[in-house]
């Protein structure tokens, strides 16, 4: 390096090489030609080449899509007086077209529903339609069978039999209650029971009385599906 930096200083001129064969010059990727003498004419008929299938390609493109687009079918655009407002769906009732015993307005029926009536709304929302009346023809002709206050209980402890809680109700005036115990499905098991009552609805006052049931029982509306 000595010596290179005396020769700089005097200004003494070096020899400069050259390459006779550029094919044996191995190439140095990032390094970019000066001129178009470095690009040797093989490389510039592949990339011709190349750029030509390119384009043959993107033109086979461009006629099957405008062939596509010719076979599907035009639609009309739509107007604004073309479309209909679809009136957005309520939840609302029809009211019942009886009034309760005690002289009250039709507005006022829902006040005075009956247990048995608000637990038959509760579990049949949005299910199936609302009863619109029911019955009081004494025939012997035509019979019918009347809907039976049903509901689920919980929370009993694990010695409690149908029997025992069919003789409980009974003795607190549900003189036809129907006990059937529930039966955990896949075999689990759980600390407590629960059971499936039912009674007719003449002793609706008494089935949804607390001081009926033992204390932390719970009842729920049974919900038929």
């Amino acid at each position: 390096m000595y010596m290179i930096a005396i020769l700089d200083v005097n200004k003494v001129p070096l020899p400069r090489y050259v390459a006779e064969d550029l094919d044996r010059i191995p190439v140095v990727a990032g390094l970019k030609c000066r001129s178009a003498d470095c690009v040797a004419p093989s490389d510039v008929s592949v990339l011709s080449n190349t750029v030509g299938e390119l384009t043959k390609r993107l033109e086979n493109m461009e006629a099957r899509v405008l062939r596509r687009l010719s076979e599907l079918e035009t639609f009309p655009p739509l107007s604004s007086t073309s479309t209909t407002s679809i009136p957005a769906a309520t939840n609302k009732m029809p009211a019942p077209s009886a009034v309760s015993n005690t002289g009250t307005k039709p507005n006022d029926v829902t006040v005075s529903k009956s247990w048995a009536e608000q637990a038959t709304e509760l579990s049949t929302a949005g299910m199936r339609p609302s009863v619109r009346l029911r019955g009081k023809c004494q025939t012997n002709t035509v019979k019918a069978v009347p809907r039976r206050l049903t509901c689920f209980v919980g929370r009993l402890a694990s010695d409690v039999t149908e029997e025992g809680l069919t003789s409980l109700l009974i003795e607190q005036g549900v003189l036809d209650a129907q006990c059937k115990k529930i039966i955990p499905r896949n075999g689990r098991t759980f600390n407590t029971l629960a059971f499936r009552v039912s009674c007719s609805a003449a002793f609706e006052s008494v089935f949804y009385n607390e001081s009926s049931w033992p204390e932390g029982a719970e009842l729920r509306d049974w919900v038929f599906l």
